[in-house]
């Protein structure tokens, strides 16, 4: 039986594959996985490993984390010729509780170190500003799922406006911190993200009257969510309007952007077991569909979908199992497959952590109704099996395990509190937050901060071992002499570069137009749809201004979606258009010391001495997306925008209800035709924007590439000037091994905190 090794690092997002101790041949499966997370490949593994050495007699040893080795155990379990294929993990003694607190302290080391380029205002904020990132999880829910209500049971009080006349109009950001208390600050933000409000402890009841002030944009809270465990990374709950309760477009809009494939956000998506299939719900599922059809097992583990409201449902008479498959068809329906569904009753479990805060059960008092009641929620969720939500949970065995023992100690402990808590099914979703932030936001978080930093060591060690190779050898001086000239001549031929700029640009315009274009006949193809009447009904004004807020909401779903969708069509554009760039400067400039006479060549390497693998730590997407006004007809719009139906439904809809008292179907019709309009001019200025965003990347790619060029010179200059220093040679060449020896111990102790 042949043996494969299977090694992934999620610090390092590095992964080696072998089998009988043999790496895999060039060209292999290793080059389509190495640079990606293992929860985004794992899944084609099985099939891909067996073809790769040509048998399905094999075992497989996994060596990394405990999280991964779930995921691994997780896609051979669920294909279907590779179940019985042996697993066993090579267990690691490393833990990752103390890899940030050790990369702060490594980088605090760093910072004292003999390297200025290690010391930089910019490095140093790169630095600080991935130590402080936040990781969102957005709540999102359509009307009555009880949304504030499994906020507040997350909470353990009753905070967040949960009255159905007081539904959340603004998002709300409740930032996890360490006090010890359970108060929470809060800050009103404006549209301006200027903070207009400040309260300290701040209520329910003040919260409601924030809501419903039209100067908040956002509200702000900042406070200790009891169940995050981590002090790695700081959890941000993030509390989203409906999508039709939102009195600001962009919210809506940032819901829809937090479903689609490029974000990074968890989502806690909420359905209400007693009224499942509304139109506002299938929209943002379909949404969530496209987005889980890539990036395999980790978009999957980025929705958790919490079906609340499980405790209407009546042991004996409604089937909660069933019920629970049927959301699962539900989901399938909206192209989600293997969803990760949570049952749950969020207002028990509120109620367990308020009412009796302070009580054991024997303590409720049968005299006060709230806790009367209560009681009987507490027996009847014990000693009905069907409503013990927690047996339900998809989480991996691992933490369903931690449930289960905390469910044991609660029985032996006669804890009917914590038993009933734990059979809301609120602490399994609570495990699946903290299971989501411990397998992505930590890893990456730690990656960041290494990234911010690693590319420059790198260089100043390629540097530093060339400084001692000239300084101690015979001939190097005129080695460095010859190459330095090669590397002149070849860099002054730029036009090789500029060619291969602007011919990738227009290889990526043209299939980016085509599936704009696509997406906007789409858009078109609804319009027809929604504008097919029967020819000469009549609509009373009653059924006019019905129909014509249907058509409002309906209008303004297709108006945010193609805005959105295009949006992300051109910022995938921009990182494609990059990383070929890059790829190809990287190809170029190696080769500018290939060819060479090995006797005369010098061991280097220029990616590394250009300054290129720093690159992606500094590079932002948004810097390149044009941002304009253009006209359209006689009005300026956002370029950003396509078009607003509130204005002219509006301004149609008074000049004939002021006229007749029916209205046409025909001229429903006619409504239409502004907007199929604006459509053809947007497609217009889409396509426009698209050239001029490729612009400014080829502007930018040529300056970039001359200072890589540039850099790669006056690093060789340095050299050469070290050389020329004959009258401190010894002091250069002790200098020079101090600065060997000491990068070598900064990144030994990098390598031993990254371990796995």
């Amino acid at each position: 039986m042949i043996k494969v090794k299977l090694e992934y690092n999620p610090y390092k997002v590095e992964t080696i594959v072998k089998w009988d101790d043999k790496p895999l041949s060039p060209g292999s499966l290793l080059d389509k996985i190495s640079t990606k997370r293992l929860q985004e490949w794992i899944e084609e593994f099985p099939k891909a490993i067996a073809e790769e050495i040509n048998t399905t007699d094999y075992s497989l040893y996994f060596h990394g984390t405990d999280l991964d080795f779930d995921d691994v155990e997780y896609a051979y379990n669920h294909s279907n010729d590779y179940k019985n294929i042996q697993l066993t993990q090579i267990k690691s003694d490393k833990t990752e509780d103390n890899k940030i607190h050790e990369i702060t302290n490594l980088f605090d080391e760093i910072k004292k170190g003999p390297l200025e380029s290690l010391k930089s205002a910019e490095l140093k904020k790169a630095f600080e500003d991935a130590l402080s990132n936040r990781f969102e999880a957005s709540v999102v829910a359509t009307m009555s799922s009880g949304k504030s209500t499994l906020i507040n049971s997350l909470l353990g009080q009753l905070l967040m406006p949960a009255k159905q006349e007081a539904c959340t109009a603004i998002v709300t950001k409740i930032i996890d911190d360490s006090r010890e208390t359970s108060l929470f600050d809060a800050k009103m933000v404006d549209k301006n993200g200027q903070v207009v409000k400040k309260i300290l402890n701040v209520t329910d009841k003040e919260l409601i009257d924030w809501n419903d002030d039209s100067t908040a944009n956002d509200i702000e809270l900042t406070g200790n969510i009891p169940f995050v465990v981590s002090n790695n990374t700081k959890l941000v709950l993030v509390d989203t309007p409906g999508p039709n309760n939102s009195r600001n477009e962009d919210h809506s809009k940032k819901t829809y952007i937090s479903l689609g494939r490029s974000a990074k956000t968890l989502i806690i998506y909420i359905l209400n077991a007693t009224q499942l299939s509304t139109n506002d719900d299938q929209a943002l599922l379909r949404r969530i569909g496209d987005s889980m059809k890539s990036g395999g097992k980790k978009s999957r583990d980025r929705f958790i979908f919490v079906v609340n409201k499980l405790d209407n449902f009546k042991p004996g008479k409604d089937d909660i199992e069933g019920s629970l498959g049927r959301v699962k068809s539900y989901l399938e329906d909206m192209g989600i497959i293997d969803p990760n569904i949570f049952g749950t009753s969020a207002q028990n479990a509120l109620e367990l952590r308020t009412i009796m805060k302070e009580k054991v059960f024997e303590e409720l008092d049968e005299e006060n109704d709230d806790e009367y009641e209560l009681k009987g929620k507490i027996r009847r969720s014990i000693n009905n099996k069907e409503l013990h939500f927690e047996k339900y949970s998809p989480l991996i065995p691992s933490h369903q395990r931690i449930i289960q023992s905390r469910l044991k100690k609660a029985r032996e402990e006669k804890n009917r509190k914590e038993e009933a808590l734990i059979h809301s099914g609120i602490p399994s979703v609570e495990e699946a937050i903290n299971l989501y932030v411990n397998k992505y936001a930590i890893p990456q978080k730690i990656k960041t901060l290494v990234d911010t930093f690693n590319g420059t060591i790198e260089r100043e060690n390629q540097i530093a071992l060339l400084e001692q190779s000239l300084l101690t050898g015979k001939e190097t001086s005129l080695k460095l002499a010859k190459q330095k000239e090669i590397i002149e001549s070849r860099i002054a031929k730029k036009s090789e570069k500029e060619s291969f700029i602007k011919n990738t640009g227009i290889s990526l315009i043209i299939p980016i137009k085509k599936t704009i274009k696509t997406e906007i006949d789409k858009v078109s193809k609804e319009l027809d749809d929604l504008s097919t009447f029967e020819k000469d009904k009549m609509y009373s004004k009653k059924e006019a201004e019905e129909k014509y807020m249907e058509y409002i909401k309906i209008i303004t779903a297709i108006k945010d979606k193609i805005e959105i969708n295009v949006a992300e069509l051109l910022t995938e554009s921009i990182k494609q258009t990059v990383e070929e760039l890059l790829g190809h400067y990287k190809k170029i400039t190696a080769e500018l010391f290939d060819g060479q006479n090995s006797e005369n060549k010098l061991e280097i390497n220029p990616i590394v001495l250009s300054g290129a693998t720093e690159m992606s730590t500094s590079f932002d997407v948004n810097d390149f997306i044009v941002k304009e006004n253009v006209v359209v007809g006689t009005k300026t719009v956002s370029i950003g925008k396509w078009y607003n139906p509130f204005s002219w439904f509006k301004e149609k809809e008074e000049n004939i209800t002021e006229e007749q008292q029916f209205m046409k179907a025909t001229d429903f019709m006619m409504l239409f035709a502004p907007a199929r309009a604006a459509l053809v001019e947007y497609e217009k200025e889409v396509f426009l924007q698209s050239g001029k965003n490729q612009q400014n990347l080829n502007i930018y790619f040529q300056k970039e590439f001359e200072k890589f060029d540039k850099k790669i010179l006056e690093n060789l200059e340095n050299l050469e000037a070290i050389l020329l220093d004959k009258g401190n040679i010894d002091q250069n060449i002790k200098e020079t091994s101090e600065k060997i020896i000491w990068i070598n111990k900064i990144k030994n102790q990098m390598d031993d905190i990254l371990a796995i």
